[in-house]
């Protein structure tokens, strides 16, 4: 009898210390539940020195605010979802992240999936994705061991309907080798925003990084100014007169959006009042400073653009006055529209060739 509950009770023994194994395998390969808190990665292995770090969830809310009603790629129930989050290294493991838009996704209200449309969405989007200097998901490429944290972003178009005050994200990649993670974001990590721009209260320095993150948008708009003066007379027509030098203008010396608008326009908007309504004149100094900290390789060329943007404009009017124009106003105005064109060329290409 003693024998036989001596056997028992080892065979007890023997299934506990069995299933004690098993947990202790399962919490070490990181297969169990995720005990991350909201907003954090779950990357599936141990502590291996890397992470993906969410800094904002933010969707666009098109009530107000930035107009896409002509937006390409966008219909009316849609909006954009925008999520930017770092891509911290690891300390001795280069990673190719993927190329795939399909590795980039986000499960809404645990309902709804959609897939990356970071590269292929409209004009507002992509004038903001270019000129904010964060890293495209699908073109993040190599993530090189030791390097600094790589600023990333993904934007979604999704239906405004998944939008609510309780709405949760699931935010995942796929592909990635050690950046593979699932990032689950609850109602009140998800931002609502009427600009683009409102992103950039994530940064260190806001004001700073917006200011840098409108030269593209300046450049693109300077840019259709001088196309739509060349291409409709010139200085032989009013009209082409006014409405190139009101672009210009505004791109050289007021307070803009980031983004364009659907149409590809240029958005009046005050950073720090969050004004439409009002022309408000940006602080040139602080433009050329916040352009040389954030761009640094456009510092010359965003001068140039800011100068010479609001000289073309001044010589194209006295030129337009037939009564007062000269040989040399005419020449004058020639030199300050290559200037402010080559300037202009030189800032949409660095965005778009990067």
């Amino acid at each position: 009898m003693c024998a036989r509950k001596e056997m028992m009770d080892m065979k007890k023994w023997t299934a506990l210390l069995l299933a004690s194994a098993i947990a202790l395998s399962l919490t070490a390969c990181g297969s169990g539940e995720s005990t991350e808190s909201p907003g954090s990665a779950s990357t599936g292995t141990e502590d291996i020195g890397t992470a993906v770090e969410s800094k904002g969830l933010f969707v666009l809310d098109r009530s107000s605010g930035i107009d896409l009603s002509q937006e390409e790629n966008l219909s009316e129930r849609e909006t954009y979802l925008i999520h930017v989050y770092d891509i911290i290294p690891d300390d001795a493991k280069n990673v190719d992240m993927s190329q795939f838009n399909s590795d980039y996704t986000v499960l809404l209200n645990g309902v709804n999936t959609y897939e990356s449309s970071t590269t292929y969405g409209g004009t507002a989007l992509n004038s903001f994705l270019l000129g904010s200097g964060y890293q495209l998901d699908r073109e993040i490429g190599t993530v090189f061991a030791g390097d600094d944290a790589i600023r990333a972003v993904s934007a979604f178009r999704i239906n405004a309907n998944d939008v609510s005050d309780t709405m949760t994200a699931e935010f995942k990649i796929e592909g990635s080798d050690l950046y593979n993670c699932d990032i689950t974001l609850e109602a009140g990590e998800i931002q609502t925003i009427h600009y683009f721009d409102e992103i950039f209260a994530l940064e260190e320095n806001p004001r700073s990084h917006q200011l840098a993150g409108t030269i593209y948008a300046r450049a693109k708009a300077v840019n259709n100014g001088l196309n739509y003066f060349s291409n409709h007379g010139g200085i032989s027509d009013g009209s082409a007169v006014l409405t190139s030098t009101v672009t210009v203008l505004s791109a050289a010396s007021y307070e803009v959006s980031c983004s364009l608008n659907g149409s590809g326009t240029l958005v009046l908007y005050d950073f720090n009042s969050g004004d439409t309504a009002n022309s408000v004149e940006a602080d040139q100094e602080a433009l050329a400073n916040a352009v040389v900290e954030v761009f640094p390789e456009l510092a010359e060329s965003a001068k140039i653009l800011l100068e010479q943007g609001k000289l073309w404009v001044e010589q194209t009017e006295l030129c337009a006055n037939s009564e007062t124009v000269t040989q040399e106003m005419q020449q004058n105005a020639y030199s300050s529209g290559v200037a402010l064109g080559t300037a202009a060329n030189t800032i949409i290409e660095y965005f778009e060739q990067a």
